[in-house]
């Protein structure tokens, strides 16, 4: 999960860093892989999200005039639900720590 995860975010700072409008034809197939990969583990969101991001950088390649607003958007969606799924999964490891420490302690 937290491979998918970085994935995720390396793939989202790669697009930020080239631009929505200098990125490559594959980046659009390599978002919604990546959002393929998401559904298969079970992250329903972070799957819907790339795959909205894909299919806007496709509509994108083939408007003139480009409005940046919807992918901005829809990128720094994931960009919170990637940081909020990184944090569920701290908190969750703290708390099995936790409770095998408690477990520990009744023994």
């Amino acid at each position: 999960m937290r491979e998918l995860l970085d994935d995720l975010m390396m793939a989202l700072t790669d697009l930020l860093q080239c631009g929505f409008a200098s990125c490559p034809p594959e980046t659009a197939e390599r978002l919604k892989r990546l959002g393929a990969r998401c559904e298969n583990t079970g992250l329903h969101t972070g799957g819907e999200g790339m795959k909205e991001i894909g299919e806007l950088l496709e509509e994108q390649r083939h408007t003139q005039e480009k409005d940046p607003e919807p992918l901005t958007r829809a990128v720094c969606r994931m960009v919170r639900y990637v940081e909020l799924c990184r944090e569920k999964m701290s908190l969750d490891l703290v708390e099995e720590n936790w409770k095998n420490e408690e477990r520990g302690k009744a023994e």
